[in-house]
């Protein structure tokens, strides 16, 4: 794909958005895709004929008069919706704590602790659920 999805050059400049505020921002889902690529196998044929699936999700919120993302990767395992790879995280905020940024580990770590707040398993099953009739 090489749509605005997966390019952070179309995305709004960084927004530091301070720790105490994360949760204060109400993120509405954007869009979610499938992304076969994603699910190692030996063969696209198998993966298709393994019924793994696996995509991405992006959520926006406004802060401050700036359009925040945050997208992240998606998959299937054992009939449990989970995240996958938390290091494909992309997003343009910049969590900070008494000015300063709090650092990439942090942020992600941060940023995924409030993911998990979001009914994101629910929107992404109903995404699952209408792919079939």
């Amino acid at each position: 794909m090489s749509d605005q999805f997966h390019d952070p050059v179309a995305w709004p400049p960084t927004a530091e958005v301070p720790r105490s505020a994360l949760r204060a921002l109400c993120l509405r889902h954007r869009r979610t895709v499938l992304d076969r690529s994603l699910i190692v196998a030996p063969s696209a044929a198998s993966a298709a004929d393994s019924g793994a699936l696996a995509g991405h999700t992006e959520w926006s919120a406004s802060w401050q008069a700036t359009e925040v993302y945050v997208s992240w990767q998606w998959a299937v395992l054992r009939e449990t919706l989970i995240v996958f790879d938390p290091a494909a995280l992309r997003t343009n905020i910049l969590i900070t704590e008494d000015g300063r940024g709090v650092g990439r580990v942090h942020n992600i770590a941060h940023i995924f602790e409030w993911i998990e707040t979001l009914p994101w398993r629910l929107v992404v099953g109903q995404f699952i659920a209408g792919m079939w009739p």
